[in-house]
């Protein structure tokens, strides 16, 4: 499995803040793939990224997290990489619909220490 992870968010703060905890979590993590949008994520996919890891945004503009999640689950490379979302929605229908579509956890913003460390964990 690849240690490899590619995070999706329009905040580039937030995509640095998650990197910087991914690497403190998981010192021999490989690379970390940065995507402002779900379009710029799905572009680094198909041009041969390969992930054991997605964390994507909820709400971006233009492709929402959850139609990039429904993409890349539509696609024969995209259907077991494990995928967290990383938003401050975390009410209890919008987990239900997210897990539906795919997604395999949450983490809450703000992004905490903890809930990157359990991440890697389990998922890397």
């Amino acid at each position: 499995m690849s240690r490899d992870v590619l995070i999706i968010d329009d905040s580039e703060g937030v995509r640095i803040l998650l990197e910087l905890l991914l690497r403190a979590a998981c010192p021999d993590l490989g690379s970390c793939h940065h995507a402002e949008s779900g379009t710029e994520a799905l572009s680094l996919l198909a041009s041969g990224a390969q992930v054991g890891l997605i964390l994507t945004d909820l709400h971006m503009p233009g492709m929402s997290g959850r139609e990039l999640i429904q993409n890349i689950r539509s696609r024969a490379q995209g259907g077991t990489i494990p995928i967290a979302v990383v938003s401050a929605d975390q009410g209890r229908p919008t987990r239900e619909e997210l897990t539906e579509l795919g997604a395999f956890a949450f983490i809450s913003k703000p992004v905490s220490t903890d809930a990157v460390q359990s991440l890697v964990r389990k998922w890397l």
